[in-house]
């Protein structure tokens, strides 16, 4: 996947239906997955995955860092700024998805002011995806 393929990902099935998620359960999915994407803004985000049945190396706080073409991600033990579930981060990470109303559905716990702001800025996409099939 090159660095600028928002859109891109691969199957991870499970019991239920498949789900598309960049992350799977090798420790450095989530950082090379994060790493791989371009950001429309730079900024910098401490966030908890929480609740990860299918890839538990996932659950843990993860520091990210987006300034122009740089961008790192890896764990840390600071204070995060918000919880985000697998799914709401691979909505966002996909494109098409407001951080807002991922927010009010409960996929996403602020813990400090403005991060659902920075976190829209972060992952907006442009143009949106969309799906040219019907299912």
């Amino acid at each position: 996947m090159e660095r600028t393929d928002v859109h891109g990902g691969r199957p991870c099935g499970g019991r239920n239906a498949p789900r598309m998620s960049y992350m799977d359960d090798e420790p450095d999915a989530v950082p090379l997955a994060l790493t791989q994407r371009s950001y429309d803004a730079s900024g910098e985000l401490k966030f908890t995955i929480d609740g990860d049945r299918m890839c538990p190396a996932n659950n843990r706080t993860w520091h990210l860092l987006a300034d122009g073409a740089s961008v790192t991600s890896v764990p840390t033990n600071q204070v995060a700024d918000m919880t985000i579930t697998v799914p709401a981060l691979s909505s966002l990470y996909f494109g098409g998805m407001s951080a807002h109303d991922l927010a009010y559905a409960g996929h996403i716990t602020a813990h400090t002011n403005g991060t659902i702001g920075q976190l829209a800025r972060l992952f907006r996409t442009d143009p949106e995806p969309h799906n040219s099939f019907g299912f």
